[in-house]
């Protein structure tokens, strides 16, 4: 009977309960946060999140798209393929500033010009997408990731007040945006370049350049905004939050091209010798793959040296 009761009265009540966000103060600061490449394939495109903090309601909020599953089934081929699911999370601010430094990643603040309601439009944006059943996405590598959702969060907010302009625009390919990050990464780039397939060669537009934080940074820095005092930058201030150490040099780099060069190398020694009529195990003319080895090798040696 009392069970029954409960249940009636949660009935009744639930629909008055209605999720409640914050009113920020009006010395709430917003910024976008960048952080540089790092050494592993999914962190070599570096990193966007928005920070909001409001000392006045203890607010101190990192909201990061790029937050995964590193036990998810198949990650790297997921993740090379842009299919990995991917989630909204909120941390603190120095969590974040202490990964940066751990993986000797610098980590760049660029304060942002904005009214009381454009901060607080942005703030509802980002807690209502941190619900439950909206923080979930199907993460798209090149259209929807964390550097995009958040060119999407800062139009959803500010409408058009907000204009991009000077948006360094080249006529440049998905892939070939992408290439200067994976320069000491060549077998990671080979793979990538593989995994993604014929859609990384599309021409990128000036607002899909920004699903790189680098770009996203410049966008941003080169934006405007509709504030209190009219049309100004939207960037108020750059702070440095931490700068990494320079890179050690890591020698010589051992390439895609290079080790099917040596395997081409070692296939035409033994066509060679199959010619001659002399015993082989390894190279025979009766087995399909030894026949065209040279074949695939002058392919992808081709293959890359066109790339580069």
């Amino acid at each position: 009977m009392m069970k029954k009761f409960w249940l009636l009265l949660l009935s009744v009540f639930i629909p008055f309960l209605s999720f409640s966000i914050p009113q920020l103060s009006p010395y709430a600061r917003v910024s976008l946060i960048t952080v540089a490449p790092g050494q592993e394939l999914y962190s070599s495109f570096g990193h966007s999140a928005i920070w909001i903090k409001d000392d006045s309601n203890y607010i101190d909020k990192i909201y990061n798209y790029g937050t995964f599953d590193f036990d998810t089934p198949g990650f790297y081929s997921k993740f090379v393929r842009g299919k990995l699911l991917y989630m909204l999370s909120v941390s603190r601010s120095d969590y974040l500033i202490y990964g940066a430094e751990q993986e000797q990643r610098s980590v760049i603040e660029q304060q942002l010009n904005m009214t009381s309601s454009q901060k607080q439009k942005l703030y509802n944006f980002l807690e209502t997408n941190y619900l439950p059943e909206n923080r979930y996405y199907k993460y798209d590598f090149f259209y929807d990731n964390c550097s995009s959702r958040l060119r999407d969060a800062f139009k959803a907010a500010l409408g058009d007040s907000l204009q991009f302009k000077n948006i360094a625009f080249k006529n440049q390919s998905f892939r070939q945006l992408i290439d200067p990050y994976l320069v000491n990464k060549q077998f990671q780039d080979l793979g990538m370049d593989l995994g993604l397939g014929a859609p990384a060669d599309r021409i990128a537009t000036p607002s899909q350049y920004m699903f790189l934080p680098d770009h996203l940074m410049n966008a941003i820095g080169n934006a405007t905004v509709l504030s209190d005092s009219g049309k100004t930058a939207f960037v108020a201030k750059n702070n440095i939050l931490f700068k990494a150490n320079p890179p050690k040099d890591g020698g010589m780099i051992v390439t895609p091209a290079m080790v099917f060069a040596i395997l081409l190398l070692i296939g035409v020694f033994f066509y060679f010798y199959h010619l001659e009529k002399k015993t082989s195990k390894i190279y025979d003319g009766r087995n399909p793959v030894s026949d065209t080895w040279p074949v695939w090798s002058l392919v992808v040696i081709s293959l890359v040296r066109h790339r580069s």
